[in-house]
């Protein structure tokens, strides 16, 4: 029996070595990945508040929809956009210290 939880101990610690390894490798690439997800989150963006604001009052602005096979990936890019750049430029909540 003691040798079965030595096991699962050993894969649980090299579990948590390579999530560990994987977390280090996230934080040495953000920088980069700041930069690519801006320019890629922007002009989805541009198009986006373009639109909702033109359909929804009327405005007669002269912007062409997106193709269909497009409508998926700019809700995806839009959706890592805001959800990423959240993530950097608000600190989390902090829960009140009762």
């Amino acid at each position: 029996m003691e040798n079965g939880q030595n096991t699962q101990r050993d894969v649980a610690v090299q579990f948590v070595q390579a999530e560990i390894a994987a977390n280090q490798a996230k934080a040495a690439i953000a920088p980069a990945f700041e930069g690519l997800i801006y320019g890629i989150g922007i002009p989805p963006s541009v198009h986006f508040g373009a639109i909702y604001p033109s359909k929804t009052f009327a405005l007669g602005w002269p912007i062409e929809p997106l193709p269909t096979e497009y409508v998926a990936i700019e809700a995806t890019i839009l959706t890592a956009f805001f959800v990423s750049s959240r993530s950097r430029r608000w600190p989390a909540p902090v829960p009140p210290a009762w």
